[in-house]
C-alpha cells in the first residue's frame, strides 16, 4: 500500500512539475524580451514567475500613471503619419491606463481624439461628433474620421490629377503656336534666299 501511494504522489509531482514548466512557457512566450530576461531564474515555479511580473506591473502605479496620463494629454495627429496610427495610440495608452487602475472613459477617449487635431482639421466632423448625444463612442468617432481622411485624399487626388491636366493642356496649346512660329520664320527666312 504505501508503494502504491508513493508511486501515486510522484506521478502526480512529475504531472505537476510538467504542468509547471507548460506555464512558464506560455509565460516567457507571451512577454517582451527584456521582461523574460528580468523575471527569468533558474528553478522558478510559474507562481514565483507570475508574483515577480505582478510585482513589476504594479510597481510605482501612481507614477506610471501620471506619465501616461501626460502622455495620453499631449497626443496629437500631427505626431502620427495617419488618423489610423493616431487613434491606435490613443487607445494604446487607454490601455496602458487601464492596466494601472487608471482607466479613461470612452467620452474622454473621444474629447482627446479631437483635442488633438490641429485647427481647421476635421472641424466640420469634430463638430458634429462633439455636438451629438449622447457623445458617439470611441470607435463609432473613429470611423467618422476615417471616413473623412478618405473623402479629403481623394479630393487631394483629384485636384492634383486637374491640375496635371490644366498643365498639360496649356502646354499642348501653347505648341502649336510655338510650331505656328517656327513655320513663319522659315517661310520667311527660306524665301528670301530661293
Amino acid at each position: 500500500m504505501l508503494l502504491f501511494q508513493g508511486r501515486q504522489r510522484l506521478m502526480m509531482l512529475h504531472t505537476w512539475k510538467r504542468l509547471d514548466a507548460i506555464v512558464k512557457q506560455w509565460i516567457y512566450g507571451t512577454i517582451s524580451r527584456d521582461l523574460a530576461h528580468t523575471i527569468m531564474k533558474p528553478g522558478a515555479s510559474a507562481l514565483e514567475l507570475w508574483t515577480w511580473l505582478e510585482e513589476i506591473f504594479h510597481d510605482n502605479k501612481h507614477t506610471r500613471a501620471v506619465y501616461l496620463e501626460e502622455q495620453f494629454a499631449n497626443t496629437k495627429l500631427e505626431h502620427y503619419a495617419n488618423m489610423s496610427d493616431y487613434c491606435k495610440q490613443i487607445k494604446f495608452l487607454v490601455d496602458q491606463l487601464a492596466n494601472v487602475d487608471c482607466p479613461v472613459s470612452d467620452c474622454k477617449m473621444v474629447m482627446q481624439l479631437i483635442a488633438g487635431f490641429t485647427k481647421g482639421e476635421y472641424d466640420t466632423v469634430a463638430a458634429i461628433v462633439s455636438q451629438t448625444e449622447p457623445t458617439p463612442s470611441f470607435n463609432k468617432a473613429r470611423s467618422m474620421f476615417l471616413l473623412e481622411e478618405t473623402r479629403q485624399k481623394k479630393q487631394e487626388e483629384s485636384g492634383q490629377q486637374a491640375l496635371v491636366a490644366q498643365s498639360f493642356e496649356a502646354q499642348s496649346a501653347s505648341a502649336p503656336s510655338q510650331n505656328n512660329q517656327q513655320f513663319a520664320a522659315d517661310q520667311r527666312g527660306g524665301g528670301g534666299g530661293g
